[in-house]
């Protein structure tokens, strides 16, 4: 099971973990660089009746609360509006239901200068019943941002570095994460973890983009190019391609979201910006 526990580091199945199924967070910026930032999150039934297992078996004698009622509580947005940067506020949260049953919540935050915003590589799961969430080992890596004003606004998008690989020992034996076939059932047991999970970060201009060399450029509503998509991780339809998902679990060990930008870009089902410095010029 080491090789499990190996790719089971990831922030992919950390995320899973968190009962962090389908996130995706949404920030649009004004031509006067403010803005919102929106991030969604739904959870499978499957996942709700798992952590009130959690809860019941950490010596709950009572029931515990739903965890979209719970992600409610608008104190925990304060305080992680205050870990997003200088003058972000907490505008609102409300639940949301998909039609196939999963339940999550929707939460808004506002900025006033989006040079001041940094917004987390590593999905933000609603906080559920007390102790029933594992927290990341390690503290997630932050895009931020500079913008300039105008009549042809340019915000630049300055994406984290991946963290430098591990060097081979001099011994000949594998540093630790090197690529190691998995079992038929640790595979099996990696897909079940996945299944459903995907995580999205997406960029909106008020306006239609004029100029950016970002990799992914994309129509909002309205048909326009207003969209920089900076990840899509949709394990979800990865673990259903045979080829992807051998490509994927013979990897090894993933230790954050940077590094797998490098080493998982040429995956269909995993997007990811490679760009360091993404310019992206609208009005």
């Amino acid at each position: 099971m080491k090789k499990l526990a190996g790719i089971a580091g990831s922030i992919l199945v950390c995320s899973a973990l968190c009962g962090c199924i389908d996130s995706a967070t949404v920030m649009t910026v004004n031509p006067d660089g403010s803005g919102t930032v929106v991030q969604t999150t739904y959870m499978s039934p499957a996942v709700e009746q798992m952590m009130q297992g959690m809860a019941a078996g950490m010596g709950s004698t009572t029931p515990a609360a739903s965890p979209e009622k719970a992600s409610l509580d608008p104190e925990q947005y304060k305080r992680q509006a205050l870990e997003m940067g200088k003058d972000v506020t907490f505008a609102s949260a409300k639940e949301v239901k998909k039609q196939d049953g999963s339940t999550g919540t929707e939460v808004t935050f506002s900025f006033q200068d989006v040079t001041k915003l940094g917004l987390s590589t590593v999905p933000k799961a609603p906080q559920g019943p007390a102790g029933a969430q594992p927290q990341p080992a390690e503290p997630p890596s932050t895009v931020t941002f500079g913008f300039t004003k105008g009549a042809t606004p340019t915000l630049v998008i300055n994406m984290p570095k991946p963290k430098a690989s591990q060097p081979p020992r001099p011994d000949g034996i594998p540093a630790e994460g090197a690529a190691q076939p998995p079992s038929q059932e640790e595979i099996a047991q990696m897909k079940q973890m996945l299944e459903g999970f995907r995580f999205r970060i997406q960029v909106k201009v008020g306006g239609v983009i004029t100029k950016s060399n970002a990799t992914y450029v994309e129509p909002g509503p309205g048909g326009k190019k207003q969209v920089v998509t900076l990840l899509d991780m949709d394990m979800g339809k990865l673990i259903q391609d045979d080829a992807s998902s051998k490509k994927f679990f013979a990897m090894g060990k993933i230790q954050d979201v940077d590094t797998a930008r490098a080493k998982l870009k040429d995956m269909p089902e995993l997007r990811m910006e490679t760009v360091e410095r993404i310019e992206v010029s609208f009005k």
